[in-house]
C-alpha cells in the first residue's frame, strides 16, 4: 500500500489546486487515506493546517479519520484552528471532528 505523504514533500508550499490534484492522484493509486508520517501526522492534518480546503474535503469523502491525532496530540481540527482556517474548522466539525482547539 502506498503512503499518502511522499517522503521529502513539503505539503505546505503547494498551491491548493496542486495539493488537491496530488491527493486525488494518490487516492486513485490506492494510497492509504489514514497513513501517517514519522510524527504521526496524516494528509488530512497537513491539508487542514495549511488551508487546503478542497484536499480536506476529498480526504474526508474518502474516509479519512477526522479524529486521528499525531504524536503531539494534535489532530486536523486543532491544526485548522491554529492555522485560523475557519471554513476547514467548520467542515471538520460537520464531519464529526470532536477534538478541542486549545
Amino acid at each position: 500500500m502506498q503512503r499518502m505523504q511522499p517522503d521529502g514533500l513539503l505539503w505546505c508550499w503547494l498551491p491548493s489546486t496542486v495539493m488537491y490534484a496530488l491527493v486525488r492522484a494518490l487516492l486513485a493509486a490506492g494510497a492509504d487515506v489514514n497513513a501517517v508520517d514519522e510524527t504521526g501526522s496524516s494528509a488530512l492534518m497537513e491539508a487542514a493546517a495549511f488551508g487546503h480546503q478542497d484536499a480536506v474535503e476529498a480526504l474526508i469523502l474518502e474516509g479519512a479519520d477526522v479524529n486521528l491525532k499525531n504524536k503531539a496530540g494534535a489532530g486536523a481540527l486543532k491544526r485548522a484552528v491554529l492555522g485560523k482556517h475557519k471554513a476547514i474548522e467548520q467542515l471538520l466539525q460537520d464531519s464529526g471532528a470532536t477534538e478541542g482547539g486549545d
